[in-house]
């Protein structure tokens, strides 16, 4: 048994307003409102999505709206990577996201109650970083960002200013100065 965590291309997380409705009309809103930010190239038939509600708004009119976050996959994708699984005997019992599972340590990396409290948690990779809200454990709000770390070495590769004039270092140095 396993657990499998999706992350990157053809992986979507949203925060959607949606009314307080019950379970089985709720999913339809949220496919609505997923329909409307999936690229155009994407169908709903195409993907796989879950939801989870985070919270609730009151609205001027008295309306009250769900706060809902959503995880949608392509489809293809996640059945590409339970094969993959399949093929080396093992069988997963959670399917779930990195944003969510770096949400779950958080309890074992701060001190302290969670309760009430929003952190934010970027993840930077290499290529690309992933920006996290969490209120009390729960995942609010996700976002991938096309800048990682070998950006930000490359960036500062290529000159540093400075008062007799711009220096040039290689990446090495620059990776160095990064870090530091």
């Amino acid at each position: 048994l396993g657990r499998l965590s999706i992350w990157g291309k053809g992986v979507f997380i949203f925060s959607l307003s949606v009314a307080s409705l019950n379970k089985k009309d709720l999913r339809g809103a949220v496919s609505m409102e997923l329909k409307k930010r999936l690229p155009f190239q994407l169908s709903l038939d195409s993907i796989v999505f879950d939801f989870f509600v985070t919270g609730q708004l009151r609205e001027q009119k008295g309306l009250t709206l769900l706060q809902v976050t959503c995880i949608a996959c392509d489809r293809a994708i996640l059945e590409e990577q339970l094969q993959s699984l399949k093929e080396m005997g093992i069988r997963p019992v959670e399917i779930n996201v990195i944003a969510d599972c770096l949400g779950n340590l958080l309890p074992y990396c701060l001190p302290g109650p969670l309760a009430g409290k929003t952190i934010a948690l970027l993840d930077m990779g290499a290529n690309s970083s992933t920006l996290n809200f969490y209120k009390a454990d729960a995942l609010r709000f996700s976002r991938e960002i096309p800048i990682g770390g070998d950006h930000l070495t490359h960036a500062l590769a290529r000159t540093i200013p400075s008062s007799s004039g711009p220096i040039n270092i290689n990446a090495e140095e620059a990776e160095k100065i990064k870090r530091q």
